[in-house]
């Protein structure tokens, strides 16, 4: 805690600022009043769900990073100049406690100062994962395909002379597609008698966004990024069904998206492996729906035959 003592001689207003730095990186038009530094608390009710017409938020998971950053309030936030300051957090036993991340945004560990703030107005502007903002403090600096991505701001937030205060974020929003891939045997075969993905590898995806709006969706776009998900991320469900999820950014439908499949059969009782080339022409990725793509694997005369089929919100068939 740090308490701030007024006087209206310059010596003691440079002492002020001087002394508000330990709460506050940077100084509003007019300063807050005088005082004792609060230490504030977050709640987050959770991210918006990617099933269903619901918005109704679903928990962050355990170990989720979260970076909260704390403007003055202002019509033109977010910006530097009212930038106070921003701690990372994760999700430890349901609760958001201080940590140290990466560049990526992922845990390093647990520790890191609460956020204290004078008694002020604020907008709370949160990021998750907690990657790293631009240097402007208006942008995050890049999102990349493979996480979570979400944002909420919570704004003109009143911080009182409490020894405590507890501040409850909005719900997050998604700004990325979730997509499932599974791949499993044909019905009504016995053949391949056992399945496995060693690889899938989606290509067509657009590239790493850089310098995102905090509040604004990802853009969607085109271009021939590949994203790996490697064997591991596959979970097995019996012998001949394998799933996997992955968040992609946003996809404008511009361009065909591709899957490489790489995997592992029995057949006859050998074991080989298999690969599969192909693609969904058009496919559009909107931020915070989710999709499944299923690869049908079957033994007919020719050898293998494969099969991809699509769904948009698990519920609307989009072709094959």
């Amino acid at each position: 805690m740090c308490k701030l003592i007024f006087s209206p001689s310059r010596g003691a207003i440079f002492l002020m600022a001087t002394l508000m730095a330990a709460a506050c990186s940077k100084e509003p038009a007019e300063f807050p009043e005088p005082g004792e530094a609060v230490m504030v608390n977050f709640v987050v009710p959770g991210v918006e769900q990617t099933t269903g017409a619901t918005k109704a938020g679903e928990a962050l998971a355990e170990g989720t990073t979260v970076r909260i950053a704390a403007y003055y309030h202002d019509p033109g936030n977010p910006q530097l100049s009212t930038l106070c300051q921003e701690v990372t957090y994760c999700v430890r036993d349901g609760k958001l406690v201080p940590c140290l991340v990466d560049g990526n945004g992922n845990l390093t560990a647990f520790g890191g100062q609460d956020m204290e703030l004078l008694s002020y107005a604020y907008d709370f502007y949160a990021v998750s994962p907690a990657l790293p903002l631009s240097t402007d403090k208006r942008l995050v600096s890049q999102v990349p395909h493979g996480v979570d991505y979400a944002t909420s701001v919570t704004a003109n937030q009143n911080i009182s002379t409490s020894k405590v205060q507890t501040v409850s974020l909005t719900t997050l929003s998604r700004r990325c597609a979730k997509v499932d891939f599974v791949v499993k045997r044909a019905d009504g075969v016995t053949e391949p008698s056992t399945l496995s993905v060693n690889e899938l590898t989606v290509g067509g995806l657009r590239p790493t966004c850089t310098n995102v709006a905090i509040i604004s969706s990802v853009p969607a776009g085109v271009g021939s990024t590949t994203y790996v998900l490697p064997g591991e991320a596959f979970t097995s469900s019996g012998a001949t069904t394998a799933s996997a999820s992955a968040f992609l950014l946003p996809a404008s439908g511009a361009g065909p998206i591709t899957f490489d499949y790489k995997l592992s059969c029995t057949i006859g009782g050998y074991e080989s492996n298999e690969t599969f080339s192909g693609e969904v022409p058009s496919l559009n990725l909107e931020a915070g729906k989710r999709y499944t793509v299923t690869l049908t694997v079957r033994l007919n005369t020719a050898g293998l035959a494969f099969e991809v089929r699509q769904v948009i919100d698990n519920s609307t068939d989009i072709g094959e």
